[in-house]
Formats: C-alpha cells, structure tokens, sequence
C-alpha cells in the first residue's frame, strides 16, 4: 500500500509547493503593481533634491526586480501539475487528498 501512496504523495507535494510559490510570486506582483502606480503618480521634481530621491525610489524598484528574476526562472524550470477535472480551483490545480495515479499517470494529469 506504501508504494502506491507514493505516486500521491509526491503529486499532493508537488501541487503544493506550485500553489505556493504562485501564490508569493501574485502577492509580490500585486504589492510591486501598486508600488509602480504611486511611482508613477508623481509630479516632476521640483528641486534637485526631489529628483535625487525620484531617482533613488526607481533604482530601489530597479534592484527589487532584479532580485526577483531569478524566483521567477525558478518558476520556469517547475514541472506543472495541472488537473483539468477541476475547474474551480485557484490556479487549475488540484491537491488530491485520494490517489491513484502511476507516476505516469502524475506525469500526464
């Protein structure tokens, strides 16, 4: 019974560990969205001194987004687990709580 609860296992990790590296990679996009709009919302400086920290607010978002290119290819190299049967779910994908799959089946789900 072990080895056939390991094929699931790994699907019901697998499916996990997607679910939360999507979820931190939508909150960062959501949180760095808003952070570009009230970026964008400021009027032209109007001292040197404004733009100096104009400048600096654009090269903080600058090195933010480099530092998260290298979780999103990360995200590039996961192997997807997509469960078509499941419509409703967040992201399309299911963590099952049954299992029968083979690992082929993991791989074909």
């Amino acid at each position: 019974m072990e080895c056939i609860d390991f094929p699931c296992s790994i699907h019901e990790t697998l499916t996990k560990l997607q679910q939360d590296q999507l979820e931190r990679l939508r909150q960062w996009l959501t949180a760095t969205e808003d952070r570009i709009s009230q970026l964008a919302a400021v009027s032209q400086p109007e001292s040197l001194t404004a733009a100096a920290e104009m400048l600096e607010d654009h090269q903080s978002l600058q090195r933010d987004l480099e530092a998260q290119q290298e979780h999103v290819n990360a995200l590039s190299n996961m192997v997807v687990i997509v469960d078509e049967s499941v419509s409703d779910s967040k992201y399309s994908f299911s963590l099952h709580k049954t299992c029968s799959s083979t690992p082929i089946d993991i791989l074909r789900t």
